[in-house]
């Protein structure tokens, strides 16, 4: 009995140590490096998007960047967008060659996003390349990361695009550059505060306002007559945050809209505004709205104006 107990306990022992000695995490990833040379296609890619998970381990990123080269561009954008995800720096150089001179427009795009993921400011020459990439997909992709970045050494490249004749490629351009948020584009900008497209004045109109650019008072009285909603509201803001507060019927209007999304760009409106009118409309929209977001856009306002949300009755005195 004492041997089979003595026995029992070595293997109980035993198989403590071999535990305490085991890191199942490190035999995952050991299978995935293996799995990563498989014949199969699919398994490949299947490891190169499983080794994501484990992007602390030093094995990773280096077999990954491996795997940027493997025959399968399946495989090849699998390896790139862990890169991205598991954002260490050390794959910069790689993806940058990737964004270049890869023939394959899917894997280019993979590049340019994977790029904004690590947030490398080593990124920046190449991204801006990609600016006039032949792609859509690839330009459009290379603009966003840009934004992402957040650099303003990428003002001057990003405004070229808003000199385009296509639509898109403005849009792109001054989302990233309102992402940014440089002092460095406003010259840029206030151009942008002539386009004909909606989507590019509003923008611009909130820049400008942001800015604090008392030389694009003009321009942005001239938007509040826009026909379209969001750059008349945009304008109005913009307005309000110069002290002038010539888009208080405009802000009136569209606080009243359907949209709810409107009537929360009227709300913090008439949070720059500002005024006794304005206050009334603030605090009847914080407690009577129907949409919950409208109702908070309000409060914040009013929290800006530095007023209560309900006005305070004065209390009677006792007699």
């Amino acid at each position: 009995m004492k041997k089979i107990f003595w026995l029992f306990l070595l293997v109980v022992l035993s198989g403590m140590a071999i535990s305490q000695t085991t890191n199942p995490a490190e035999d995952q990833v050991s299978v995935l490096l293996t799995q990563l040379s498989a014949k199969e296609v699919n398994a490949r890619r299947a490891a190169a998007e499983q080794l994501r998970t484990y992007g602390s381990d030093q094995r990773v990123v280096p077999a990954l960047l491996k795997a940027v080269d493997d025959p399968s561009p399946f495989v090849q954008m699998a390896a790139i967008d862990s890169l991205g995800l598991i954002r260490n720096p050390a794959a910069t150089t790689k993806l940058c060659e990737v964004l270049a001179s890869n023939k394959n427009d899917q894997i280019r795009q993979s590049a340019a996003i994977a790029l904004g993921y690590l947030g490398d400011k080593q990124s920046l020459s190449s991204l801006s390349k990609a600016l006039n990439d032949p792609s859509d997909n690839v330009k459009f992709s290379a603009y966003n990361s840009l934004g992402h970045l957040g650099a303003a050494e990428a003002v001057p490249a990003l405004a070229s695009g808003l000199k385009s004749e296509d639509v898109r490629t403005r849009r792109a351009a001054i989302s990233a550059l309102e992402r940014i948020s440089s002092p460095t584009s406003l010259e840029y900008v206030r151009v942008a505060l002539a386009d004909n497209d909606e989507v590019v004045l509003a923008a611009a109109a909130r820049m400008v306002g942001a800015f604090q650019d008392t030389e694009s008072l003009p321009a942005l009285k001239k938007l509040l007559d826009n026909p379209a909603k969001q750059v008349a509201i945009s304008a109005a803001a913009s307005l309000g945050r110069l002290k002038d507060g010539s888009g208080l019927a405009v802000a009136k209007k569209i606080i009243q809209e359907k949209d709810p999304n409107l009537r929360r760009q009227a709300a913090d409106a008439l949070g720059y505004i500002g005024g006794k009118e304005s206050i009334a409309i603030l605090r009847k929209v914080a407690g009577e709205d129907s949409d919950p977001g409208v109702q908070q856009a309000a409060r914040i306002s009013l929290s800006r104006l530095r007023v209560p949300a309900e006005e305070k009755t004065p209390s009677r005195g006792k007699k």
